[in-house]
């Protein structure tokens, strides 16, 4: 199973669980079972099983908005398969006439065929005779009898006909428009087939085309049988031809885009070469910028270091050539003995001496 289908089951599940469906999350239900329905792997069958389970607002929109926009053949397949869904068919707290009903209301407010009408009408009739109906099932019901009254009972059973009698009958007493309570009470003796009709002392060369008639409406049935197991098959098969033909057309889409993707990819690798080389040129400039600095700062730095050598060599021969005579005077008085007159002379020197430092910039703090 796709991830598309996992996703409208597990959608479609959460609602069957939910006791109520909002009115502003019934179009987000419609659309996950009209992609249901377009899913190879999901059933129609299972697909209706799930809207039976659904609490009973969701089957009018289901009957407008996606039964009756299906074709006449897959109409008849899935209205079989909702009249004879299990929750249905069990009518647990009536249950199933509820949305039997509900589905007949929809059907005559939507321009239903009126074969359509007619099988789900017989139906609810017939859950109506098995359990009877209740207050919920009968506001819907009210609702459309006058519209049903306008309906052709004449291939009707008595015992169908008297059954839907007595549901109308029981409405009687809730309906204030007198020409409709009217309708209802002449109902029975419109469609009710009296057995002088059909039933008493058939004369003895119609025997013959009574049995006729009972071996045609049976081969009727069956045909009618085969004929909803063909388009049960004709509906599968054109699901699965249309789920081949969408996934063929997903893949060439998705081809398209991957090819487009491939080419802009391309066009940006392009770009970004243009760019790498860009900046490839821009380092190899940088680089040699780099070298050329660095030679230039080793010959600054080489120039300068000479230049210090030199002023200090020019220095220093400055203060020899100051300081020469005074060292001769010192060197002189040394050598002679000490009296105050000598000590006298040394302090003159060594005044001289530092006097010439301090010219110099080299200064003595005390």
């Amino acid at each position: 199973m796709s991830k598309t289908e996992q996703d409208v089951t597990k959608l479609l599940e959460d609602y069957v669980k939910k006791d109520k469906i909002r009115k502003k999350d019934i179009p987000e239900v419609i659309f996950a079972i009209q992609t249901a329905f377009e899913q190879e792997e999901l059933s129609p069958s299972k697909i209706v099983d799930l809207v039976t389970s659904m609490h009973f607002t969701i089957i009018g929109p289901f009957a407008e908005e996606i039964l009756l926009t299906l074709p006449e053949h897959q109409q008849i397949m899935i209205l079989d398969s909702f009249l004879n869904a299990d929750r249905i068919n069990a009518n647990a707290a009536h249950y199933g006439i509820r949305r039997v009903i509900k589905l007949v209301s929809a059907l005559l407010g939507n321009g239903a065929s009126s074969a359509h009408v007619d099988k789900a009408l017989r139906r609810a009739v017939n859950l109506y005779s098995e359990k009877g109906s209740n207050e919920k099932t009968d506001e819907v019901f009210r609702d459309c009898i006058s519209d049903l009254l306008d309906l052709d009972y004449d291939s009707w059973e008595n015992n169908e006909v008297t059954t839907l009698c007595m549901w109308l009958q029981s409405m009687v007493d809730y309906i204030e428009d007198e020409n409709l309570v009217g309708r209802i009470r002449n109902f029975h003796g419109r469609w009710m087939k009296t057995p002088t009709e059909k039933e008493v002392h058939p004369p003895a060369e119609q025997l013959p085309q009574k049995g006729l008639l009972h071996q045609g409406e049976r081969l009727f049935r069956e045909l009618e049988t085969f004929f909803v197991n063909l388009s049960k098959e004709y509906v599968e098969t054109k699901a699965s031809e249309a789920a081949v033909r969408a996934d063929f057309d997903e893949l060439g889409t998705r081809y398209k885009q991957l090819q487009s993707i491939v080419e802009q990819l391309q066009e940006k690798n392009h770009a970004l070469s243009g760019t790498v080389n860009e900046l490839n040129q821009c380092m190899k400039e940088l680089r040699d910028e780099n070298t050329e600095l660095n030679r230039r700062l080793e010959i600054a730095y080489s120039a300068e270091g000479n230049q210090a050598k030199y002023e200090l060599e020019v220095y220093k021969a400055d203060l020899v050539k100051r300081l020469g005579t005074k060292y001769q005077d010192y060197l002189y008085m040394a050598s002679q003995d000490a009296s105050p007159e000598s000590y006298q002379i040394l302090l003159t020197v060594l005044e001289d001496v530092f006097d010439t430092l301090r010219r110099k910039g080299i200064e003595f703090a005390i």
